[in-house]
């Protein structure tokens, strides 16, 4: 069996939460519900916790908004090599609201997906899960060929050095 790709929900409703956690069978499309949180500050100690490869989160929470968690995971120390730009971590940002400003936003953090809360549908989210596995098993494949070529590169200059010290 394959490994689940996790995954944590951030939502201020308990509604949506519920809704999302349930809408579909998470398994059956490769994915592991791992963490819920209701708002950024109580996400961002999971994300430590758990290092959730996907992340679902509300912009517009109490105490810590969506923005806001990205920022703060990468003001402490998460920066944007592990949170977004490897491709370690997917983030689909929600929302219920059609209001470019935070599109903009997200888009200037490097947020995955953008999601009105609305149009969200039982086929949209498979489409969704779908794409994102896909991208994090071509960002896995991505890493492995790198390491590969990094230890291949690494015993290759171990053999000249041993040849050297022979001659």
């Amino acid at each position: 069996m394959t490994e689940l790709i996790s995954v944590m929900i951030v939502d201020d409703e308990k509604l949506m939460l519920e809704d999302l956690s349930t809408m579909i069978n998470w398994e059956a499309y490769g994915y592991q519900i791992i963490a819920t949180a209701f708002n950024g500050k109580q996400a961002l100690r999971k994300y430590r916790e758990y290092r959730p490869q996907v992340i679902f989160t509300d912009i517009r929470m109490p105490f810590m908004d969506g923005i806001e968690l990205i920022g703060a995971a990468k003001e402490e120390g998460f920066t944007l090599k592990t949170i977004i730009t490897d491709e370690k971590v997917s983030i689909v940002l929600l929302t219920a609201y059609e209001d470019f400003s935070y599109a903009k936003a997200a888009i200037r953090l490097g947020i995955t997906e953008y999601v009105i809360k609305s149009e969200i549908t039982e086929s949209s989210l498979s489409d969704l899960l779908n794409r994102l596995k896909t991208n994090i098993i071509k960002a896995g494949k991505r890493e492995r060929y790198i390491t590969d070529r990094m230890l291949e590169q690494f015993f290759l200059s171990e053999e000249m050095t041993e040849s050297a010290d022979i001659e």
